[in-house]
């Protein structure tokens, strides 16, 4: 019986793919994210993802403590899925990451020729499936940006080797899970900033208005109409719309000073625009 992957146009012989319709692209990448034959746009056949008999070596014999049929059952549900964005969700979902010496939030350097780790991780799989899996109900942007939890239910933690044979998946895709987790964790600190900064400017305006205010009612026990503002009201407005007008002059701001300035923030923008482009 032909596969799936017989119906598509024949490969060029130099290995590159130009004639295929935007039909047998999508078929294509079907079958990829099913785990299934497919062909890469190379030209070169991808045989169907198995599960390997054995998930590790290490002393700890992660394979000893996930039963055969968990391991089955979540390798079918994986490919089950058929989404990529859903399917990396649901491993970062298993990913416990944590910032090694506070390096979380810097790029990457080299010290002795040596990549200076970022981060640590624990790998987790679960044992018992939660009714409802991580990445159920999340729109595309909650995929790309929304940094998952890890979902009720009993898990045994496993070396990276073992996660990556319960579920067939190579050491380059563990890999960028780690980068995108750690994409999520800056945008989320990100917010977090903008977010405090905004609170303790509303405080501070809400208390000159208040300080400003306060002289001119109790100065009006009589109920009578406020005809006048006082002075101290107006200049804490005045201030407040000349904080405004500031930002907006300020050049740095604008589309073609982005990124030249020496702040250490990253903004929302830069990290959507980052997370975005790690997705296509």
């Amino acid at each position: 019986m032909a596969s799936d992957s017989d119906s598509l146009s024949p490969i060029p012989e130099n290995g590159r793919v130009f004639d295929w319709t935007e039909e047998e692209r999508e078929e294509n990448k079907r079958l990829r994210n099913a785990g299934l034959e497919y062909i890469s746009r190379t030209g070169r056949t991808v045989a169907a993802k198995t599960q390997t008999d054995q998930l590790c070596n290490c002393p700890q014999k992660c394979g000893e403590r996930i039963p055969r049929e968990v391991q089955a059952r979540l390798f079918a549900d994986f490919y089950k899925m058929g989404d990529h964005l859903k399917q990396n969700y649901f491993l970062q979902s298993y990913i416990e990451m944590r910032s090694v010496h506070k390096r979380l939030f810097q790029e990457e350097t080299r010290v002795g020729g040596r990549l200076q780790r970022r981060v640590s991780c624990k790998y987790r799989v679960p044992i018992e499936v939660p009714p409802s899996l991580p990445c159920e109900n999340l729109s595309i942007q909650d995929l790309k940006r929304k940094k998952p939890k890890l979902p009720p239910g009993k898990t045994v933690e496993v070396c990276q080797k073992a996660f990556m044979n319960v579920y067939a998946i190579t050491e380059k895709r563990i890999r960028m899970q780690r980068e995108r987790l750690i994409m999520k964790s800056r945008y989320e600190a990100e917010e977090k900033r903008i977010e405090a900064e905004e609170m303790k400017t509303s405080v501070s305006v809400a208390r000159d208005l208040v300080a400003g205010i306060r002289p001119l009612l109790m100065s009006q026990s009589d109920n009578a109409p406020i005809t006048t503002l006082p002075s101290q009201l107006l200049s804490s407005i005045d201030h407040d719309i000349t904080v405004v007008n500031n930002f907006f002059r300020n050049q740095l701001w604008k589309p073609e000073y982005m990124g030249s300035g020496k702040s250490s923030h990253i903004t929302p923008a830069q990290l959507s625009l980052e997370l975005d482009l790690e997705y296509e």
